[in-house]
């Protein structure tokens, strides 16, 4: 079974640190800065594990003058080999319909359940600032600090024991 790593990027990998602009603000026209420590910490993690790296982000689909989320990552140093070949969910554009939910987060869920669906089950983490179920597989970041040592320690742990 593939390991996957599931990744919000507002927080776990642009934490509140980095931001110059209000976080509502358009990000369309910018390119993104990320932390290196985070991006450091997720080449370790796809190399030690064996996973690959799938953005469910809300920044998945803007366009940022012609470079996608996934060339900006890999600008900032995370190994382009990390990425699976479908390397984005839909959220935030899934199909709600399918599988309505009052839930709060559930169209993050609803991103990694339907991208299974289509690309085959797999034991899977995902690092994200909000925290939209108690299954211990969603790994909660502070916004302000990102991914640190700790939380990528608990990501392998989860990954290497299911």
């Amino acid at each position: 079974m593939q390991r996957v790593i599931f990744l919000d990027c507002d927080g776990p990998v642009i934490p509140g640190k980095l931001y110059k602009t209000k976080r509502e603000a358009d990000l369309a026209s910018v390119r993104l800065k990320f932390d290196s420590t985070a991006i450091d910490l997720l080449n370790q993690l796809c190399d030690e594990t064996h996973s690959v790296i799938v953005t469910n982000s809300m920044q998945n689909y803007i366009d940022y003058d012609r470079h996608s989320l996934r060339d900006d990552l890999i600008t900032a140093g995370l190994n382009s080999k990390h990425f699976h070949t479908v390397w984005r969910t839909d959220f935030p554009n899934v199909n709600y319909t399918a599988d309505p939910s009052p839930i709060r987060g559930w169209g993050r869920w609803l991103g990694i359940k339907q991208w299974q669906q289509q690309n085959g089950e797999a034991n899977w983490i995902c690092f994200d600032d909000r925290i939209w179920t108690d299954d211990p597989r969603l790994i909660a970041v502070d916004f302000h600090h990102g991914i640190t040592a700790e939380l990528a320690a608990q990501g392998r742990a989860q990954l290497l024991t299911r």
